[in-house]
C-alpha cells in the first residue's frame, strides 16, 4: 500500500477470486511486466518462501540441521546443471517438483538457501523495472530485501534494542533465568557450567549404593568416590559395567538401583544404565584437544563456566565470538576461542547459583548427601516453620503453581475430604500418602513452587495494572491476562485465519477465544503450550481437531508460515503442526491422569507437612509419610484383600484402607524384601520366609475390611458371624454400619459450545417438523429396512443417479464404505460417464436446535448443562437446559414430548418445578418393575447384569430422543440406560458430602445462572 501497489480495499480482496498459478507468475515475472495485483501476490508468496540460513556453522552436526544443508546443496547442483536460472523456475519446470513443491512432514528434500533466494529476488525487480514496471522501484526493492533477509536470533526478542523498560528487548534467554534459592541476588547457574555439572556429579556418585550377598545397603567409601570422579571425567560414555571395574567390586556385591531383570545378564543390565554427568566437560575437552592434547586441564574452572554460560545464553556465532572476546583471562587465545565456536549449543539452568554451589562443593567432596551439604554450608534445607499451621488444611490460592484443571480440582477435593475427616475426628496423629514412587526431594519442590509463585505474583500484578490503565478492567482475571500474554506473543495474529486481531476489542465477547491447540479432551493438556487465541468463528469451527486437519489447501499452508515465523515455542509448534494425534496421546482419562496423580501427591504431601497441626498427644518421628505403591499393592495382596478396577470405584476405598494400616517398620521390611528380590539376592526359600513375616494389622483384620466394603454389610456379617466374630463392635456398632457410597463432584459448567459446529440447511415441512438437509460423503449412506436410501433427499430430482447409487449399495450388502472405496462417476442419459460424485445430500429430522442465516439453516445444540424435572398431574417432566439459553432472558419452558417438534411439546409452569440435575447430581429413583443395570466396564467380574428395584445413583444425561435419562450406580459399577421418567412412581434429588452422607434435598427454586 505504501508504494501504491494496491489499495487496502484490494489488499483485503486480493485471494476472493482464484488467480493464475503463482509458480507460473514467478517465472514470468523474469520476461514480462506483472500487473499490481500479480505482483503483489508475487511479493506475499515469497516473503512466505524465504529459505533456509543458520546462524550457527556447526548446525551440520545436527541431525536435522546436516538433512537441511545436504538438501540445499543437493537443489544448488541441480538448479546449476540444468541452467534455471532461478528458484522458481527450477520449481515450475523440473519434474522433481511437479507434484510436491514444499516439504512434507520430515522430509527437508525441497529446501533452497536465502542466499538462492534473494537472488531470485533481485532478478525478478531488475527484470520488472526492464519490462517497465513503475512499481518495481530500487527504493521498494531495498526496504523489501531489509525485511526479507531478517532474522532474529533465537534468544533476541522482538523489542530488538528498545532498551530495558521492553520486555521484549535484548536476550531473553538470559532474561528468563531466575535466581538462586540459597542466594536470592544471584542468578542460577547454566546447566553447560563446570560448576554444576561437577556438583551434580558429585551428588549422584554419593546418592550411590551398594548391596552385598547379605543384602546389606552401603554407600562408597572415600576411596571409591575419589576413583569414579576420576573416572568420569576421563570417560564421556560411562555405564555401570564400566563403574564395577572401576571399583573393583566383587562379583557377589550389587549397584542398589540398577534394573536387574529377569531377561538380561548382569553384565547387560549394568552396560545399559549410563551414568554421564559431564556432558558439556567432555565436550568442551573434545574442543580443546583439538589445539593440544589434554589443554582441559590447563582451563581455569571460571572459564569453563563462562564458556557453558555464552553457549547457553546466545545462539548465534557473532554474539558467542562477541561474548568470548570480553572473557579477559590468557588462556583464551584465538586459537581456544576457534575451538569453542566449534561446539554445539547448550540450554537449561539449575536452581542454584554458582556461588552456592561452590560453597556446598567442599561437603560434596565430603560425601554429604545434597541436603546435609547444603544445611554444612549455612543454608535452610528445611523450610516448613515459614507456614502458619492450623487445624484444617487452607483452600488452594490462585498463586498455587498449579494450571492443570485436572490436578487442581483433584487437590481441591483432596484439602475438603482431609477436612471433613479432621471435623468428624478429631486432629490426626499422622498421615500416610501414597505415592507412585518415594520422593527425597521435597524441599526443592516446594522451593521450586514458592520461587515460580512469586515470580508469577510479580508478572500477573505488573500486567494487571497494565491492563486496568488501557482497558479500564476494574479487576482482570486470569483469562484476561491470559489473553494479553497470547496476543503478544502472536503479534496481534488470529493463527488460524492470519487476520489481525484488533486489539481493542481483545476482551469483547464472542470476539476472540482462547483454544486448546490439541483437543483438551484427547490430550487433557491445559498447559500454555497448548494454548493460542483466535477468532471465535475459527474455534468453533475447528471444533474436536487439530489445526492441521481443520486447515487444508492454501489456508493450511499460510497457517504453517505463521506458524513457523511467529512460534518460538517447541512444543507449541510441534502441537500446532501435528497432523495426526499419536498413539500415546490416545489413552483413557484414567492412564493419563496417573501422571497428575504423581504430582498430586507430591504437592499434598508437602502442603499437608506445612500446614497441618497434628496431635502431639501420640510421640512420633515422621507426621507425614510416603508410601511406594508398590509396598501398598504387595500388602494388600499378602492380606488376601482382591482389587479388581472393573468392579467399580470401591477399590480405591480398599486402597485407602491399606495404607491407613502402614507403619514405618513395615515399610522397611517390606522394602528390604522388594530390594531382595530385585537384585536377586535370596534363596526360594527365604523369599517364601519374607512373605510369612508380613503380618496383619489386626486379627480378622480381612474379614473386617470384606465385611466394610460390602454391598450389604449387614446381610454379609451374618454369614461372617458363623465362622468369627468381630469383637472390636458393639452389636449396637454392628447394625449402623452402612455400604460404602463413592462420592463424586458435580459437573456444574456453564459455559461450553452454544451450536455444532457444522450448519445445515434447515427445512419446515407443513405439520411444522424441522428437517436438517446436508451434504455427506458416500461412503455414510445405508440402505434403511425397505431398500431404500436412508435419509436421502429429493430421490426424484435425479432418479438415474439415485437408482445408480442405490445398485452399488446393493452390490456391497448395502455398506458405503465398501460400496464407495473406488470413485463413483455420475451416470448420464446417453449412457456416457459423468462428472465424480463425491457428496449426495440427505435429510433428517430434528427436534430442536440453533436455527440460524436467517431461518435457512440450523445447527444442533450444543452441550446440554443440565435438565430440570417437574411433576404435573402425577407424572414427571423434563425440560433440557443448553448452553445457548443461559444467554437468553428466560430459560426454555417446554419439556421433552415424544414424536413431537419443539414448538408442540408440553409448556411447564414454574408452580410445578421439583429441581434441577446436573451430570454426577445424586437422584434416587424407585421402579415401577425391576430395572436392569449393565456393567460399566468389560473386564468386570460382577454379573454382566444386574436388577434394581431401587437405586442411589448418579445422574449422567438426558436423551430427548426417548425422553430417558441415565444413571450409574454409586461406585460406577453399573449403568442405567433409558430410564423413561414420565410414569416413575418416586425420583429424589439428594446431595452427597465429601464422605459420602447422603442427605435429601427439598424442592428447589428454579434458577437462571
Amino acid at each position: 500500500m505504501k508504494y501504491g501497489i494496491l489499495s487496502r480495499d484490494e489488499l483485503e480482496h486480493l485471494y476472493d477470486v482464484p488467480g493464475e498459478d503463482i509458480y507460473k507468475i514467478r517465472v514470468e515475472a523474469l520476461d514480462r511486466a506483472l500487473d499490481d495485483h500479480e505482483f503483489a501476490r508475487l511479493l506475499i508468496h515469497l516473503a512466505q518462501r524465504r529459505g533456509f540460513r543458520s546462524n550457527r556453522r556447526v548446525d551440520a552436526k545436527d541431525t536435522d540441521e546436516g538433512k537441511l544443508l545436504s538438501a540445499v546443496n543437493e537443489n544448488a547442483r541441480l538448479m546449476k546443471e540444468r541452467g534455471y536460472r532461478t528458484v522458481g523456475e527450477m520449481l515450475y519446470k523440473d519434474p522433481k517438483f511437479s507434484t510436491v513443491k514444499r516439504n512434507k512432514e520430515e522430509s527437508y528434500s525441497n529446501t533452497v538457501s536465502r542466499s538462492q533466494m534473494e537472488d531470485e529476488v533481485r532478478r525478478i525487480f531488475e527484470a520488472q523495472r526492464k519490462c517497465g514496471n513503475q512499481k518495481a522501484s530500487e527504493e521498494l526493492e531495498k526496504e523489501y530485501l531489509d525485511i526479507y533477509l531478517s532474522q532474529r536470533s533465537f534468544e533476541e526478542g522482538p523489542g530488538g534494542n528498545a532498551g530495558d523498560y521492553c520486555p521484549y528487548s535484548g536476550n531473553q534467554i538470559e532474561k528468563m533465568v531466575g535466581h538462586c534459592t540459597f542466594e536470592p541476588d544471584e542468578k542460577r547457574a547454566v546447566k553447560a557450567s563446570y560448576t554444576f555439572e561437577r556438583a551434580n556429579l558429585l551428588q549422584n556418585i554419593n546418592k550411590m549404593q551398594l548391596i552385598d550377598e547379605n543384602g546389606e545397603m552401603y554407600p562408597l567409601n572415600e576411596e571409591q568416590r575419589h576413583a569414579l570422579v576420576e573416572r568420569a571425567h576421563q570417560t564421556a560414555s560411562l555405564d555401570y559395567s564400566k563403574i564395577r571395574k572401576t571399583l573393583n567390586l566383587k562379583e557377589t556385591e550389587r549397584f542398589a538401583y540398577v534394573d536387574y531383570n529377569q531377561k538380561s545378564t548382569f553384565e547387560n543390565a549394568e552396560k545399559k544404565q549410563k551414568f554421564e554427568y559431564l556432558k558439556h566437560y567432555h565436550e568442551l575437552r573434545k574442543a580443546l584437544n583439538s589445539v593440544e592434547k589434554d589443554l582441559i586441564q590447563k582451563c581455569p574452572v571460571q572459564v569453563r563456566d563462562e564458556i557453558g554460560t555464552i553457549l547457553t545464553y546466545y545462539k548465534t556465532d557473532l554474539k558467542i565470538r562477541a561474548a568470548l572476546d570480553k572473557i579477559e583471562d590468557p588462556f583464551l587465545t584465538e586459537e581456544v576461542k576457534d575451538a569453542v565456536m566449534g561446539m554445539s549449543g547448550c540450554s537449561g539452568v539449575g536452581s542454584l547459583s554458582l556461588k552456592a554451589l561452590n560453597n556446598i562443593m567442599p561437603y560434596l567432596e565430603q560425601g554429604m548427601m545434597y541436603d546435609k551439604a547444603a544445611e554444612a554450608a549455612g543454608y535452610s534445607f528445611r523450610g516448613h516453620d515459614r507456614y502458619n499451621k492450623g487445624m484444617y488444611l487452607p483452600n488452594l490460592s490462585e498463586d498455587d503453581d498449579i494450571r492443570n484443571p485436572v490436578v487442581r480440582r483433584a487437590v481441591s477435593q483432596t484439602i475438603k475430604v482431609v477436612n471433613a475427616i479432621i471435623k468428624k475426628y478429631g486432629k490426626p496423629v499422622a498421615i500416610n500418602v501414597e505415592l507412585a514412587r518415594e520422593t527425597a526431594r521435597t524441599f526443592e519442590d516446594r522451593q521450586k513452587i514458592l520461587k515460580q509463585q512469586k515470580k508469577n505474583r510479580e508478572a500477573n500484578q505488573k500486567t494487571k495494572r497494565l491492563l486496568q490503565e488501557e482497558f479500564h478492567l476494574l479487576s482482570p482475571s486470569h483469562l484476561d491476562i491470559l489473553k494479553d500474554r497470547l496476543f503478544k506473543e502472536q503479534d496481534g495474529i488470529c493463527l488460524y485465519s492470519g487476520e489481525k486481531i484488533d486489539r481493542t476489542r481483545l476482551f469483547e465477547d464472542g470476539y476472540v477465544q482462547i483454544d486448546h491447540i490439541v483437543p483438551y479432551s484427547i490430550s487433557w493438556d491445559d498447559s500454555y503450550s497448548n494454548k493460542v487465541l483466535v477468532m471465535t468463528r475459527e474455534n468453533q469451527q475447528k471444533g474436536n481437531r487439530l489445526p492441521m486437519e481443520y486447515l487444508n489447501g492454501k489456508k493450511q499452508d499460510e497457517f504453517c508460515v505463521r506458524v513457523e515465523r511467529q512460534i518460538r515455542d517447541l512444543r507449541k509448534k510441534t502441537n500446532l503442526l501435528m497432523k495426526s494425534i499419536p498413539a500415546d496421546k490416545k489413552e483413557s482419562f484414567k492412564d493419563r491422569n496417573l501422571n497428575d496423580t504423581k504430582y498430586i501427591c507430591r504437592f499434598m504431601l508437602n502442603y499437608l507437612n506445612d500446614h497441618l497441626l497434628f496431635d502431639q498427644s501420640v510421640d512420633m518421628g515422621k507426621r507425614v509419610t510416603a508410601l511406594n505403591g508398590s509396598v501398598t499393592a504387595y500388602l494388600r495382596k499378602r492380606w488376601g484383600l482382591n482389587k479388581v478396577r472393573g468392579n467399580g470405584d470401591k477399590h480405591h476405598a480398599l486402597d485407602a484402607v491399606v495404607i491407613g494400616c502402614i507403619n514405618n517398620s513395615l515399610i522397611m521390611r517390606v522394602t528390604q524384601y522388594f530390594k531382595y528380590r530385585e537384585n536377586f539376592l535370596f534363596e526360594p526359600e527365604q523369599h517364601v520366609q519374607k512373605k510369612a513375616e508380613v503380618p496383619s494389622p489386626w486379627p480378622n483384620f480381612r474379614e473386617e475390611v470384606e465385611f466394610r466394603m460390602a454391598d450389604n454389610p449387614k446381610a454379609f456379617y451374618d454369614r461372617l458371624s458363623t465362622k468369627i466374630s468381630l469383637t472390636n463392635y458393639s452389636e449396637e456398632e454392628l447394625e449402623q454400619v452402612k455400604p460404602i457410597f463413592v462420592s463424586r463432584m458435580k459437573v456444574k459448567k456453564k459455559t461450553g459450545s452454544a451450536n455444532d459446529a457444522t450448519i445445515r440447511g434447515l427445512k419446515v415441512l407443513e405439520d411444522g417438523q424441522m428437517v436438517a438437509i446436508s451434504k455427506v460423503p458416500l461412503s455414510t449412506l445405508r440402505l434403511d429396512k425397505n431398500g431404500e436410501i436412508k435419509s436421502y433427499y429429493h430421490k426424484e430430482d435425479d432418479r438415474l443417479l439415485y437408482n445408480a447409487l442405490k445398485e452399488r449399495l446393493e452390490e456391497y450388502g448395502g455398506n458405503g464404505e465398501k460400496a464407495f472405496t473406488e470413485p463413483f462417476y455420475k451416470p448420464k442419459a446417453n449412457g456416457e460417464q459423468g462428472p465424480l460424485v463425491r457428496k449426495v445430500k440427505v435429510a433428517e429430522k430434528i427436534t430442536n436446535g440453533v436455527v440460524l442465516n436467517h431461518g435457512e439453516g440450523i445447527a444442533s445444540n450444543g452441550s446440554m448443562l443440565r435438565a430440570d424435572f417437574y411433576r404435573k398431574n402425577g407424572k414427571y417432566y423434563a425440560v433440557p437446559v443448553y448452553v445457548k439459553d443461559m444467554v437468553n432472558d428466560h430459560l426454555p419452558d417446554r419439556a421433552v414430548t415424544l414424536k413431537h417438534p419443539y414448538d408442540q411439546w408440553d409448556k411447564m409452569d414454574d408452580n410445578d418445578f421439583l429441581f434441577s440435575l446436573y451430570p454426577n447430581d445424586v437422584v434416587y429413583i424407585r421402579f415401577n418393575k425391576p430395572k436392569n443395570g449393565k456393567v460399566v466396564n468389560e473386564d468386570s467380574t460382577l454379573n454382566k447384569n444386574e436388577s434394581f428395584d431401587e437405586i442411589y445413583g448418579y445422574y449422567k444425561a438426558l436423551g430427548i430422543a426417548t425422553n430417558s435419562i441415565t444413571v450409574i450406580t454409586n461406585d460406577n459399577s453399573y449403568r442405567l440406560d433409558s430410564i423413561g421418567i414420565k410414569t416413575l412412581p418416586e425420583i429424589k434429588k439428594c446431595a452427597v458430602d465429601v464422605l459420602g452422607n447422603l442427605i435429601p434435598v427439598a424442592r428447589e427454586t428454579r434458577k437462571h445462572r
